[in-house]
């Protein structure tokens, strides 16, 4: 039997290769990916949901921006970072309800998993 050892970085390279030629799209994820996405309205939504959907991303994406230098929100997934701007921008704007059942399915963050993560961005 023949062994082969190859390195961590040979087979993540090789893996990127037979992606790419495969067609799917190498890209680094970040919290804005997330934010975009827990924001996101479906077609037919009313102007003044849209708007404030904007709004929210608008807003979510300077607190996450003000917090990319803080070395404790490492601690925290991205997703769980954008959940947390939108929470504290849904709280600012007096939204009600602030965290509902079908944001909570949506960013697949409980009210309770991003607490912490949402105290250390309302600092900012």
């Amino acid at each position: 039997m023949l062994a082969i050892q190859f390195s961590c970085r040979a087979l993540v390279l090789t893996e990127a290769v037979i992606l790419s030629d495969l067609g799917f799209s190498l890209t680094t994820v970040s919290s804005l990916d997330f934010l975009g996405r827990f924001t996101a309205v479906p077609d037919g939504t009313r102007e003044d949901e849209e708007k404030r959907a904007q709004m929210t991303r608008e807003l979510g994406t300077k607190l996450l921006a003000l917090s990319l230098p803080l070395l404790t929100m490492r601690k925290w997934r991205l997703s769980t970072q954008a959940a947390a701007a939108v929470y504290l921008v849904r709280r600012r704007q007096g939204i009600k309800p602030i965290w509902p059942r079908a944001l909570a399915r949506r960013t697949g963050h409980s009210r309770g998993q991003i607490d912490a993560c949402a105290a250390a961005m309302s600092d900012l």
